[in-house]
């Protein structure tokens, strides 16, 4: 395709020899390419494009080739960063004040209350010349906008009149909309999730924004704190390290009483990545409390095919965990990543153990010993929480999609964090889900703006709900700029979404 290039007004139905009709119904309306690169052409699809299953063909002097598209209405999608880390990033959005618009950065949130822009596509049909620029337009539609899992207050929907730099989204282009709306009060986090419905079904992506109660740098305590977020640099680079413990358990009804097994694992990663990343919130790899986010994977892995990858860190030829049943050593591969640890055990001899169950209740130190190129030597320390209960996990024979799913637990530590995650398979995509609550709490609400966006499970054994409380505590050495040292235990079922 050449260099890289963005269309100017007046649009045109070609940009350096590609052009793209789009066929539906009988009748076939020319698409404006808006950008090109080696790896995707960005199009507007004109609004007197007809609704309806069709045909869209790209063509340039190679050829013709053709794709299944299916064109409504209105389905509104939310404009978000992505990274290598996570592919649901920070949402494009705009805090609105009368002293003027800023874009939603993690130093710079939005408040409880206050009114801001989501920015995205997909509002409807316009009746403005849209080969040039528009201006602001409400549009018609039943659109709900859920921030933090809370509905939030929507004032307008449609045109924007804006554009977006970074994505080559010129000012003025029709079909770069916005949803404005208020953020509902008592919503505070850098990892604030949001999402969009359209006509009561059509559920966008899912992103996040910051939130604070002043407008000040955004925190999450035992994730990012402020202090952390300032010293964050502009651009450049950023090393982070993680040391990840977790003990999930299997209950599996039989004649003989319940059989629980337990699986173990520990893994370990040092990585630089783009200061950028975490700067736009697309590289933190959680979700803010009272948050969910619903993430895809593709089966060719194209979701991160425009990411930028982390390198590798050399933190030393091993990471050691020491804890009440003994050290395990995490090695270093040869292609720099540290191999992981896996073990299993059970209450019963049908389920014979499968290496030595390590993620006991307790006190643990890890280690790299003497050092690395990159990191040199660390001691951390974690205390493994004592388990909680998942109390009505017999009661979910199935996720109802449409409804959303209610948890409960009991027990375990009660300054820790709950997270409630799930995963179903279909026949095109995986898709995984996962929420943020306090273990006080006692019970979390899975909306069904979450379970709506995850596919009907394919088959029996092709979804999973998970509910697990986590621990976290923070360390640093030289060469590192942010170091986490993570356990989560708790339960999981296989199950389908229906």
């Amino acid at each position: 395709m050449g260099d890289p290039q963005t269309a100017a007004f007046p649009l045109s139905t070609t940009l350096n020899g590609i052009s793209i009709k789009i066929a539906v119904g009988g009748q076939e309306v020319d698409a404006f390419p808006v950008s090109i690169s080696a790896s995707r052409i960005v199009a507007l699809v004109p609004s007197q494009t007809p609704a309806g299953a069709g045909k869209v063909r790209v063509s340039d002097a190679g050829g013709t080739t053709e794709l299944d598209v299916t064109i409504v209405d209105r389905n509104f999608a939310i404009f978000a960063s992505k990274s290598a880390i996570t592919n649901v990033g920070g949402a494009y959005a705009l805090n609105l004040s009368d002293a003027g618009n800023t874009a939603n950065t993690l130093t710079q949130p939005a408040m409880s209350g206050q009114q801001i822009a989501v920015l995205g596509s997909g509002a409807g049909a316009t009746d403005q010349d849209e080969s040039n620029p528009v201006s602001a337009q409400n549009l018609p539609g039943d659109f709900q906008l859920y921030i933090g899992g809370k509905l939030a207050n929507i004032l307008a929907t449609g045109r924007s009149g804006t554009g977006i730099d970074a994505l080559d989204l010129p000012a003025g282009l029709s079909g770069v909309d916005w949803i404005k709306a208020e953020v509902p009060t008592g919503v505070s986090g850098c990892r604030v999730s949001v999402v969009a419905i359209t006509d009561g079904a059509r559920v966008s992506n899912y992103a996040t924004i910051s939130v604070s109660p002043d407008g000040t740098t955004c925190s999450d305590p035992g994730f990012l704190t402020s202090d952390d977020i300032n010293a964050i640099p502009t651009s450049g680079s950023y090393n982070v390290g993680s040391i990840a413990m977790s003990r999930f358990t299997l209950s599996i009804a039989s004649p003989i009483g319940n059989i629980d097994i337990n699986t173990d694992s520990a893994s370990a990663s040092f990585e630089r990545i783009e200061a950028r990343d975490f700067r736009s919130s697309a590289a933190a790899n959680y979700t803010s409390i009272g948050s969910c986010i619903v993430s895809f994977a593709s089966s060719d892995g194209s979701d991160y095919a425009n990411a930028t990858p982390p390198s590798l860190l050399d933190a030393g030829s091993a990471i050691n965990l020491k804890g009440p049943k003994g050290t395990i050593t995490m090695k270093r591969n040869d292609g720099g990543d540290y191999a992981s640890i896996t073990a299993s055990g059970s209450n019963s001899p049908f389920f014979p153990s499968q290496g030595t169950p390590f993620a006991e209740a307790g006190n643990f130190t890890a280690d790299n010993g003497s050092g690395g190129a990159d990191v040199q030597s660390f001691v951390t320390n974690l205390t493994n929480p004592q388990p909680f209960t998942w109390t009505n996990a017999t009661a979910i024979p199935a996720v109802q999609r449409s409804q959303g799913v209610n948890v409960t637990w009991s027990g375990g530590a009660s300054d820790a964090t709950v997270i409630i995650s799930g995963a179903s398979v279909s026949d095109k995509t995986t898709a995984s889900f996962t929420c943020s609550a306090n273990a006080s709490a006692g019970a979390f609400q899975v909306p069904a703006a979450v379970t709506l966006a995850m596919p009907a499970s394919s088959g029996d054994g092709q979804g999973a709900l998970f509910v697990l409380s986590s621990a976290y505590s923070r360390f640093t050495a030289p060469g590192l700029d942010q170091g986490a040292f993570v356990s989560s235990g708790g339960s999981f079922k296989n199950l389908n979404y229906k």
